[in-house]
């Protein structure tokens, strides 16, 4: 049974990589076989060129030392005199001789050794391409130990591309090389599993009643599968950073690890283990949209440089931390996407920088949703967004536009003391429609208090009187709602218009 459905073919395919080599090769041949005749003779002149110059040498210059002399002006007539300049003639035809063939022996012995590294380069990269395939079907493989030693080989392979500046001194091809592997990995975490459709049944500590097969062999078989795809991670996961000290109390942004420089594509994967990317940073852009972090996610004091896509992802596990997703102190360099994205539990955001666009639309938080202190230095969407268990913007600060229009606030609305540095927005209108952000009037605190420090404006507030007699503050445009059916948008009293928050 191979684990991994479509994994056999990448195999396959991989196991044909010196098959292709050999065609490659062969079609070479080939070709120069076919080449013209006037081709072929030049490509002989090339190769035989020192055996020709030496051939015309002793050829021309050997006559030449011997019918010359005696015909020269000025020559004395005598033997000694056409012998003394024949021996000249003979001698430096010898000195270019030995010149010639000590350059000959010098490049021949540099061609040979550039061929034996040219050799070596060969072998080096063949050797890592056959542990590369061995170690794709070593993921293969029934049992557990095997796959964990695949992913191992294969995190090797990585670092000796990488490091082997020698054999492949262009950065690019290293990272090429390595590119391939790390897909290879993350193909593996998006394969599916048969067994996880049975996960909170195999987590239990007794068999149910009505389990559908071997429960204690897929049981084992369950965790062994969970324990090889952590590895994947923590493989991946500590060489995303430099290893440098984190301090409890004062955390250390992350720096470049070795394997920062790669694409990470975890796209439609499900993770129904415990997910731990912290202290992690990602150069390249990374991607988990339409991903299921069954177990929570742990993301706190990561770093994305480029961009990161997590759309149409769902975050879940248990209650408490274990369950929650954790972006914590963490930066994002570029756009951020969580738009379509659903969190069953806490969601923390805590300390979080966004430079680029923050895209929060259509999300769903079920629980808690905490961006104190976070920090968006340009625009931040949360259009059409479910707060059912509370939102947390205290001290948060929006340098550009914030939209709101079209969200629900079930529970606590805190925006005590956050900066908005654009009148943030409530309501707006599109193709006739309209979109109104709207509070609950029964379990909703609203204060709406804003700082108006560090350049940050006035909020326009509005006082409204709800229909249990309950006085809110609201950011004007917004409006009240029935937390008990969301479709009765009980419109509060205005009995203060156009205030300032």
């Amino acid at each position: 049974m191979h684990y991994a459905e479509g994994w056999p073919f990448l195999s396959e395919k991989i196991g044909n990589l010196e098959t292709m080599t050999k065609l490659l090769d062969n079609r070479e041949d080939t070709s120069r076989s076919n080449s013209p005749l006037w081709k072929r003779v030049i490509a002989w002149g090339g190769k035989n060129w020192f055996y020709i110059t030496l051939s015309l040498l002793a050829v021309i210059v050997v006559p030449c030392a011997f019918f010359i002399p005696p015909h020269i002006p000025g020559l004395k007539d005598d033997g000694n005199t056409v012998v003394s300049v024949r021996q000249s003639i003979l001698a430096v035809l010898a000195g270019a001789l030995t010149m010639l063939t000590l350059w000959e022996t010098h490049r021949k012995n540099t061609h040979e050794r550039d061929k034996n590294e040219r050799d070596h380069i060969r072998q080096v990269k063949a050797e890592r391409r056959s542990r590369y395939a061995k170690a794709i079907e070593q993921l293969a493989d029934d049992k557990a130990p095997i796959r964990r030693g695949g992913i191992y080989t294969l995190a090797k392979l990585v670092d000796e591309w990488l490091a082997d500046d020698k054999t492949v001194p262009a950065k690019e091809e290293r990272l090429s090389e390595g590119q391939v592997i790390i897909d290879s990995l993350c193909a593996y975490i998006r394969s599916s599993y048969p067994l996880s459709i049975h996960k909170k049944a195999l987590e239990r500590s007794h068999e149910p009643v009505d389990y559908p097969g071997n429960f204690l062999l897929d049981q084992t078989k369950f965790r062994e599968e969970q324990e090889v795809r952590q590895l994947i991670i923590k493989e991946i996961t500590k060489r995303l950073n430099d290893g440098s000290a984190f301090e409890d109390n004062m955390p250390k942004r992350p720096q470049r690890g070795p394997w920062s420089d790669f694409i990470y594509d975890f796209s439609k994967a499900t993770f129904f283990y415990v997910v731990d990317f912290k202290n992690s940073f990602f150069n390249k852009d990374v991607i988990f949209n339409n991903a299921k972090f069954i177990h929570g996610a742990d993301f706190n004091n990561s770093y994305f440089k480029q961009s990161a896509n997590f759309e149409n992802s769902e975050f879940s596990g248990p209650a408490g931390s274990v369950g929650s997703a954790k972006f914590l102190n963490s930066k994002f360099e570029s756009d951020v996407k969580f738009s379509g994205s659903t969190f069953i539990r806490d969601a923390h955001f805590n300390n979080t920088v966004f430079t680029h666009k923050a895209s929060f639309e259509n999300v769903r938080f079920n629980k808690k949703a905490v961006f104190s202190d976070a920090l968006f230095e340009q625009s931040a969407s949360f259009k059409n967004t479910y707060f059912t268990g509370g939102i947390k913007f205290f001290r948060a600060i929006f340098k550009k536009s914030a939209d709101f229009s079209s969200s629900y606030f079930f529970h606590e609305a805190n925006f005590f003391k956050a900066e908005f540095h654009q009148q943030p927005i409530f309501k707006s209108m599109n193709l006739g429609i309209t979109y109104i952000a709207q509070f609950s009037y029964k379990d909703c605190q609203i204060n709406f208090s804003v700082s108006t420090q560090n350049g940050a404006v006035q909020v326009k507030t509005t006082k409204v009187i709800a229909p249990n007699k309950a006085i809110f503050l609201l950011p004007e445009g917004a409006d009240l709602f029935n937390p008990d059916n969301p479709n009765d948008f009980s419109k509060g009293m205005v009995i203060s218009p156009g205030g300032k928050g």
